[in-house]
């Protein structure tokens, strides 16, 4: 336990999600999928020590509800003989949160990395996610807490209730990402986001078969530009597909299939929504195009909040 009162920050980055999908035959797994980080929006928390006998958390009001449900779960963990250490927080930077960016499971584990840092040091990532209830359905973003990167998840096994990361790669420095989202919108979340899951069709074992294999292309050709993009590509229709009928479409937000059009005609081929959206990412080769197609995203789409950022190959970030 640190005994320090020292503030004690910590950096993380976002996670794109480019869509899940469950193998109901005998012996499949539930909630397959990939995702990767990127560097931004990004999350800020410093955490210091109180002699308060209550948390103090300055953030935004549903930033702040968050972090005291987390906190709470957190201090349930602690022993009758663990002393309860009380903290004051800080929120600088914050993730938009029901964007596709994966806010949730980044707060979480960031307020809980802090706390135990306090408390219970020698709590790993993967312990805080179970005391916190992340990692239930995807695990991209708590194993790319931890690491960065590219990440495909192997899904949950029948009497399993998370699942594991088969593979991380990094992906290249150069390589950037447009990020493209109608700033007044959200995607599905909590109960609605459940219920939503319940109501998606079975795939036919020929499109998970074909998952499968876009899977291993994206896993070899990790540093192939164009081999990954048309991977990425195809791999998002399909699971958009898989999700029309209870999102309306391949996209969940009216304006995607015309962001999807634009990009693709000149010349973009890794597109894909991020979960349930409504934020659309696009795979670009370097920063001269992604400046080029941003510029041109918003000529044809001023209302639209289009963003470039890097790929983050790194986990999150603690410093004192």
């Amino acid at each position: 336990m640190n005994q320090i009162s020292t503030p004690i920050t910590i950096r993380t980055g976002s996670r794109l999600h480019c869509g899940l999908f469950s193998d109901c035959q005998p012996g499949g797994y539930r909630h397959q999928g990939m995702g990767m980080m990127i560097e931004s929006p990004g999350l800020q928390i410093t955490a210091t020590l109180t002699s308060a006998l209550t948390n103090r958390i300055n953030a935004p009001e549903e930033i702040r509800q968050r972090i005291e449900r987390a906190l709470a779960k957190l201090d349930q963990s602690l022993s009758q003989q663990d002393k309860r250490r009380f903290l004051e927080f800080q929120v600088d930077k914050t993730i938009p949160l029901h964007c596709g960016f994966g806010a949730g499971t980044q707060l979480a584990l960031a307020v809980g990395k802090l706390w135990a840092w306090f408390n219970q040091p020698e709590l790993t990532t993967q312990q805080l996610a179970r005391l916190l209830k992340r990692s239930q359905r995807s695990c991209i973003g708590t194993f790319g807490f931890d690491s960065g990167g590219m990440l495909i998840d192997q899904g949950i096994a029948a009497g399993e209730d998370v699942g594991q990361c088969r593979f991380r790669t990094s992906l290249p420095d150069s390589w950037r990402i447009l990020l493209v989202r109608p700033p007044e919108l959200q995607g599905f979340s909590g109960e609605t986001e459940a219920k939503a899951f319940q109501h998606l069709p079975e795939l036919a074992p020929e499109r998970i078969a074909r998952l499968q294999q876009l899977l291993r292309i994206m896993q070899t050709k990790s540093d192939c530009f164009n081999t990954f993009s048309a991977a990425l590509r195809e791999y998002g229709l399909i699971v958009g597909e898989s999700f029309a009928a209870v999102q309306g479409g391949c996209f969940s937000a009216s304006i995607g299939q015309p962001v999807f059009d634009l990009l693709s005609s000149h010349g973009l081929q890794g597109i894909a929504q991020s979960s349930w959206g409504p934020t659309i990412f696009g795979l670009c080769e370097s920063s001269r195009q992604a400046v080029q197609l941003r510029e041109i995203t918003l000529n044809n789409f001023p209302k639209l909040d289009v963003t470039i950022t890097r790929l983050h190959n790194e986990g999150a970030r603690i410093s004192g």
